[in-house]
């Protein structure tokens, strides 16, 4: 990455996004009607396709170049996202003439979901009378039904002025004249089986996140195959659309194909196939799919009642699936039951989230987090139960990349958490052992659900931990979030040798646990440390008195805090008055 044109897209992002589509959200991408009226006279804006290409077969990839330049150097800076949240950018809006012949292939998409959250990280350059250029394809807003000539000129609100993010108008391009032209039977034949090698060269399993990027091959296959527009592309890709980094990719290509009606008979042999994972998206997918093959207008609420028709459907196939097919099929109804907080039938919750912990190790880590946390309401705990232990102790896998050794990690804290919910008896000797290590994999967050007040036989070895794990700081925040949690006053003096140092200028989570615990145990002792902390700003100080109230006061609430925080209201520094006040309003 270099300079401001920064290209910033992980399909983590894409993957983990998933849309509510019963519920309206916000729509936060930038209005193109909003600055439409402003027209920029010192800013061209041309277009042209790839080595200026004219002809074009029927579902042939149409790429396009946008090319900006402006006669003001400095004043304006362009927008470079090529990306969108929501699946698609908002910068650019398409007149195609005659207005016959062709159609946008996922208006109904966008039509049928009752709004969407867009945005995205993107980079910015400056324009100059140097050509700035953006590369799109046109056939994702535009797909031609027969051949013929068409005009295309296009609108675009991806200049900036002076705040970032912000269009400074609107401009338009010149006319380009194309040809569409019938596809040959032979090349739509050879271009998808180039397009699926190519995508099947790179194995994929549910939940893999593999990176986006524009113009690799890869990428180039996945888009070929999108547009095709013939029915066995279609099949294709709704066999694809399994959990994997390529699936809003599919999700469009069968959504906007002419071929609609034979993906959506594909999806639904899928969906009752037992070795097929039936996912959230893909049951958006077949949804607004089958909106789009009646062939006419859908209010929302019938597309809603279409999608839970399949949903309500799929518990009842979901018995049947096997193996990682169960797994993430079961996901995607626990899924929706607890985004949706729709409560299942007691005895169909037990058998359903029985088979989950029987196929749950199947699942990518970041689904087992997802399931131990955001879904947990949806399941039956007592059903899951047996699964938890195993999940809470089981050791690290070398094979795991950093990133996943992290979720890995999170999903036996996750774990943890949940067995003290459910069986602290049970879950207590093996608690106070991960404690008990010299280096702790979770702090209080997970291990801190024991009713114990506090745990007495363990402090000693905490505050003999921490005094030694000075040179890892990860370990020290876990250790001071258990001493913050169990420790007595016992071992207060050793805590605040370690403390006292740090004052001002330590790390801010570090200090906070410490100070926490010493408001518990000793208010007194507490005050002149907290006033210290305070006063700890500018040069050779950390910025941890900007946020103390707030930081300590999560982990700790007291009349203390509270006195204290009345006390600093007017204080000379903006930023602790504003922590002061937020403490006390969120204290009420």
């Amino acid at each position: 990455m270099g300079g401001k044109d920064v290209y910033s897209l992980t399909t983590m992002t894409v993957h983990r996004f998933r849309f509510t589509l019963a519920v309206l959200l916000l729509i936060c991408t930038a209005s193109f009607a909003q600055d439409a009226s402003t027209a920029l006279t010192d800013v061209s804006f041309r277009i042209r396709t790839k080595n200026d290409q004219a002809v074009f077969q029927m579902g042939e990839v149409i790429p396009l170049e946008l090319s900006f330049t402006s006669f003001s150097p400095g004043k304006y800076q362009l927008n470079m996202a090529n990306y969108d949240r929501s699946g698609r950018m908002n910068f650019e809006r398409f007149e195609v003439s005659p207005q016959a012949n062709w159609k946008d292939p996922i208006a109904v998409y966008y039509s049928s979901i009752g709004g969407y959250i867009g945005g995205g990280i993107f980079g910015t350059v400056d324009l100059s009378q140097s050509p700035a250029t953006v590369a799109l394809q046109l056939n994702e807003w535009v797909r031609f039904d027969a051949p013929g000539q068409y005009d295309i000129r296009v609108s675009s609100n991806r200049v900036n002025g002076d705040r970032p993010g912000r269009s400074a108008g609107n401009v338009v391009s010149n006319v380009l004249h194309v040809t569409i032209i019938p596809a040959r039977p032979e090349w739509q034949a050879s271009t998808l089986r180039s397009a699926l090698s190519s995508i099947d060269a790179v194995p994929q399993t549910f939940g893999q996140l593999l990176p986006t990027v524009p113009g690799s091959t890869l990428t180039a296959a996945v888009k070929t195959l999108r547009y095709l527009g013939t029915p066995e592309a279609a099949r294709e890709m709704a066999r694809r659309i399994r959990g994997n980094a390529w699936d809003w990719d599919f999700m469009f290509g069968v959504i906007g194909s002419p071929a609609v009606s034979d993906g959506v008979a594909e999806m639904e042999r899928l969906f009752r196939d037992p070795a097929f994972p039936v996912t959230g998206l893909f049951i958006t997918t077949l949804s607004v799919s089958a909106v789009e093959s009646r062939n006419r207008p859908v209010s929302l609420s019938e597309r809603n009642s279409i999608e839970a028709r399949y949903r309500e459907e799929l518990m009842g196939f979901a018995v049947t699936k096997t193996g990682d097919a169960l797994a993430v099929t079961l996901h995607t109804i626990f899924e929706d039951a607890a985004m949706h907080s729709r409560e299942l039938a007691a005895d169909q919750s037990r058998d359903l989230s029985s088979r989950l912990a029987s196929v749950f190790e199947l699942l990518p880590v970041t689904e087992q987090a997802d399931l131990l946390d955001y879904r947990w309401s949806a399941v039956d705990k007592q059903a899951m139960l047996p699964i938890i232990p195993r999940i809470a102790l089981r050791p690290p896998d070398s094979r795991l990349s950093a990133i996943e050794a992290q979720a890995w990690t999170r999903v036996s804290g996750l774990a943890f958490k949940r067995w003290q919910e459910l069986s602290p008896d049970d879950a207590r000797p093996s608690v106070i052992e991960e404690i008990l290590r010299p280096e702790p994999r979770f702090g209080s967050e997970f291990l801190g659900m024991l009713k114990d007040e506090t745990l007495p036989s363990v402090e000693v070895t905490l505050a003999e931990h921490l005094t030694s794990s000075k040179n890892n700081l990860d370990a020290s925040y876990r250790l001071s979030s258990l001493i913050e949690r169990y420790a007595t006053r016992s071992v207060e003096s050793r805590i605040l040798a370690l403390l006292d140092p740090m004052l001002g200028k330590g790390a801010c989570e570090l200090q906070s646990n410490l100070l926490a615990y010493v408001v518990r145990v000793d208010p007194e002792a507490a005050r002149p440390r907290l006033e210290k902390a305070l006063a700890s700003s500018g040069q050779g100080f950390s910025g941890c008195y900007r946020r103390l109230f707030t930081d300590v006061g999560t982990r700790r609430r007291s009349s203390l805090l509270q006195e204290l925080a009345m006390k600093n209201l007017g204080n000379s520094d903006s930023a602790i008055a504003a922590d002061a006040r937020n403490y006390i309003d969120n204290s009420r």
